[in-house]
């Protein structure tokens, strides 16, 4: 009988922090948050109302990915707090294998076939919840700037596929950095997290 992913159970370092599902009202509960991260000596409402912008941003970009069952979680490290550094997102995926994730990454990071990707550096270990294969990308992001110019702004990724042992399908986990450099070992700083991740399957 098959089985695929039903959900994950991850204890999160204590400068990452989930998001609700998509379903409840996204300002609010990036205000709510935003008052929570907040430590007293920073509380006041400029700060709150930048922290809480960048927190509903992410909210709506998960609303808007078209994964509303994705599992996701933002950084908000100290001393600043009121600054993301990244936000990562699992969602269990419909492809088979890691084989096959692999060559459907290859064939997005191979530069002839993506102007986008600027680099992209190959993953390849095995956790406690299963072997995980992707890569550490770097992208080109066109942004417009306040001038109306658009600019290529540089992103760092850290993509993967995590496959439980007699699992049908992966898990898809997708890290991004709030700008370059947020992270000192991207890479190792993902697998680190991911240590603690539990997958629970279900029959398919």
């Amino acid at each position: 009988m098959s089985r695929r992913i039903g959900s994950i159970q991850l204890d999160l370092p204590k400068s990452w922090h989930w998001i609700p599902q998509v379903g409840r009202a996204g300002d609010r509960w990036a205000a709510e948050m935003a008052e929570r991260l907040l430590p007293e000596p920073l509380r006041d409402e400029d700060a709150l109302a930048v922290l809480a912008e960048q927190l509903g941003d992410v909210y709506s970009n998960v609303e808007e990915s078209g994964a509303p069952d994705a599992w996701t979680a933002v950084c908000a490290p100290p001393p600043a707090y009121v600054l993301l550094s990244g936000m990562i997102m699992f969602q269990a995926s419909s492809t088979a294998s890691l084989d096959s994730y692999s060559m459907a990454l290859a064939e997005w990071t191979n530069a002839e076939n993506s102007g986008e990707v600027r680099s992209a550096d190959p993953i390849d270990e095995v956790l406690p919840a299963g072997r995980v294969k992707g890569a550490h990308v770097i992208l080109n992001r066109p942004v417009v700037a306040p001038s109306g110019i658009v600019e290529q702004v540089l992103e760092e990724r850290v993509v993967l596929a995590l496959e439980p042992p007699g699992c049908d399908n992966v898990l898809e986990i997708v890290c991004i950095a709030a700008s370059l450099g947020s992270f000192k070992d991207m890479t190792r700083d993902m697998l680190e997290l991911l240590r603690p991740l539990v997958v629970l399957t279900k029959e398919g």
